[in-house]
């Protein structure tokens, strides 16, 4: 569930947010340096699965995300900081992992938007980014494909 999840973030993202370059999603090996701004980010942080049945069969998962958004100036952040977090909060079609949309949707909990500086100021890539805290929670039975919120 969560490649699922974490596709349908990216492609709803690069749809809805259309003055972002891309959405690159963050894994090992990956270098920001290069990317035309404006563009966003997504990592996975974590999952916590919460068992919530006696019997074993029913979950909780909680998948966290971080959205970074990188900015060409003060001004295109906290415009597109509105814009992503005002998309975030809306239903999110659900593809599965051949990029097919099912029909479904999902929502996401966004939490805060920390804004960070730029410790190394010879790489610009760095000037004028944020982070958001982003959570979608979904109730299964284990190993369902099937879910509800």
């Amino acid at each position: 569930m969560l490649f699922e999840i974490m596709i349908s973030l990216r492609m709803y993202l690069d749809s809805k947010i259309t003055e972002s370059t891309k959405t690159q999603m963050i894994y090992d090996g990956v270098k920001l340096t290069g990317l035309t701004k404006p563009f966003l980010t997504l990592q996975h942080l974590m999952a916590n699965d919460l068992i919530l049945a006696a019997g074993r069969t029913s979950y909780q998962s909680t998948y966290n995300f971080q959205i970074g958004v990188f900015a060409r100036d003060f001004q295109e952040l906290i415009k597109l900081q509105e814009k992503v977090a005002t998309e975030l909060r809306k239903p999110i079609p659900l593809y599965d992992e051949t990029y097919t949309d099912t029909g479904k949707t999902f929502v996401c909990d966004v939490s805060d938007f920390s804004p960070i500086g730029n410790d190394d100021v010879a790489s610009e890539t760095f000037n004028f980014r944020g982070y958001f805290d982003v959570s979608v929670t979904i109730l299964r039975d284990n190993g369902s494909k099937e879910f509800t919120q």
